[in-house]
Order: C-alpha cells, then sequence, then structure tokens
C-alpha cells in the first residue's frame, strides 16, 4: 500500500521479521452485529506497533484529498477505494464485502498456519513487482523487494533453503484486548464513510505509473513445476495414442478404399 519501511527483514524496519513478534488480529462488529472493521497491531520487544497507513490512498499528484477508508486498518471503504486505485475488479463488494465475512466467521473458521511457496508466479504477487507487465511506479504494482528472477523459484528456494522453518507460538483467543499486555480494545469500529463527505475523494482515482525509469525485476525462468509437467506429458501421450488408433488420414482413406474402388464395390 506504499509504505515500503514497515515489515521486513532487519532493524532499519518498524517490524523485524528476522526477530520473534506478536501479532494481534481485533475483528469489531458494529451495534447491529455486522462484521465491521479489522485491526491488525504488532508487539515486538515489548513495544505495540499500529499497522502501518496507506500512503497509496493518502498521497500522490493526483489525490488532493484522501480517499474513502484511508488510514491502518480494513474497511469496505478501505477495500474500494484500493481496487480504484488499482484498476483492479472489486471483488471484496462482489462477495458481499465484510458483512458477509462476519456472517462466515460466525459459522466457525479453522486456523491454518504453513511455510510454502508458489509455482506459478513465485509469490511475486505477494512480494515482487507484479503484474509483471506494469511499471513499479504505478501503485500497486510494487509489492516487496524480491527480485522475482530465479532465486524467487520454489526449485532456487527448495534446493537452497531445504530445512528452512518457521515457528508459531501462544496462540490466543478472547475478548478485544484481553490477549497481549499493552493492545487494548481501541475505539468503537469506524462507519462507513457516505457520498459527498469533504474530507474524502467520492471516487479514489486509478494510479497511473507511466514513468517505468524503475527497476524492473526479470521474471522466472525455471522449468514447469514436476506437477505441471507430469500432466502435460500424459497429455501428449493421450494424444499420441489417440493419434495411432485412429490412424494417419490416408491410412483411414485406404481401409475405406478409394471412391471409385467403393463404388465398384457397390
Amino acid at each position: 500500500m506504499g509504505n515500503n519501511s514497515f515489515y521486513g527483514r532487519g532493524s532499519q524496519f518498524d517490524v523485524d521479521t528476522s526477530k520473534p513478534f506478536t501479532l494481534v488480529t481485533q475483528w469489531l462488529f458494529n451495534g447491529d452485529g455486522v462484521f465491521a472493521e479489522m485491526r491488525r497491531i504488532y508487539k515486538q520487544n515489548g513495544k505495540v506497533i499500529y499497522n502501518a497507513r496507506a500512503p497509496h490512498l493518502e498521497k500522490g499528484p493526483d489525490l488532493e484529498k484522501p480517499c474513502k477508508g484511508a488510514g491502518n486498518s480494513i474497511t469496505d471503504d478501505f477495500c474500494g477505494s484500493m481496487n480504484q486505485r488499482f484498476g483492479d475488479t472489486d471483488d471484496h463488494a462482489d462477495r458481499g464485502g465484510m458483512k458477509v465475512m462476519g456472517e462466515s466467521l460466525e459459522r466457525g473458521h479453522v486456523l491454518a498456519v504453513s511455510l510454502w511457496d508458489d509455482v506459478e508466479v513465485s509469490m511475486m504477487w505477494l512480494d515482487s513487482d507484479f503484474p509483471r507487465h506494469l511499471s513499479p511506479k504505478k501503485p500497486g504494482v510494487d509489492r516487496g523487494p524480491c527480485p522475482g528472477g530465479d532465486q524467487s523459484t520454489p526449485t532456487y528456494v527448495r534446493q537452497k533453503f531445504p530445512n528452512a522453518v518457521v515457528k508459531y507460538t501462544n496462540f490466543a483467543v478472547g475478548p478485544l484486548g484481553s490477549t497481549t499486555p499493552g493492545v487494548g480494545a481501541g475505539s468503537p469500529p469506524l462507519k462507513p464513510i457516505k457520498k459527498g463527505d469533504k474530507m474524502y475523494l467520492d471516487k479514489c482515482p486509478e494510479g497511473k505509473g507511466e514513468d517505468t525509469s524503475g527497476r524492473r525485476r526479470t521474471p522466472p525462468t525455471s522449468k514447469p513445476s514436476t506437477r505441471r509437467r507430469r500432466r502435460r506429458s500424459i497429455r501428449r501421450r493421450s494424444s499420441k495414442s489417440r493419434r495411432r488408433r485412429r490412424g494417419s488420414p490416408k491410412s483411414r482413406r485406404r481401409r475405406r478404399g478409394s471412391p471409385k474402388t467403393r463404388r465398384r464395390r457397390r
């Protein structure tokens, strides 16, 4: 969202991922029982660190004032403005937004955590420039520091770091402000911003980013994953076997005979 110094490996970041930290996620429902806001708060070395704001929704030569939802939490306004700014389809709204997500949470979820990689685009959607054909100057394209080349592919990562591990500990669930010392319940959830509010833009303009002089990251050049190569091999073998059974056009004509011989037989 435009903040490149908040989360990363090293002491230069607000949250240093090379050291243990606690992440608190707060799910806030309004007075009508509708899921309205999600907040993320970090704690590291005894210090409480609130989630970064979203510069792409607040600053820019084409922004005379902030977009709806600008701030450091997730709301329907935030998701709508983000998709407008990045030129994406608003899948969040199409699927019912926060309200429908809250209904899903009420039905119950299972927490799953893991260490994983991505054989399709090498996690570039998460921590590199993506989509690849756009300039990293365009809001939403620069998503992290990874180069996106061979060193980002699952093949390289698995060979180079075969013993990589991650540890998740001390899970806790409870009322707001009860799980982590120093992290309180906070204020009530934000209300939707009405159309015509003088403090915010009704529609967030899509970022242009025509300047292509920024760094370009090379796409992966590794071979397709083993699973995909196996699928392609199976398709090729099945296609060849079908051709063998059917035979070539000439052999099919020999079996049927030429038009003259067919007339003589009749």
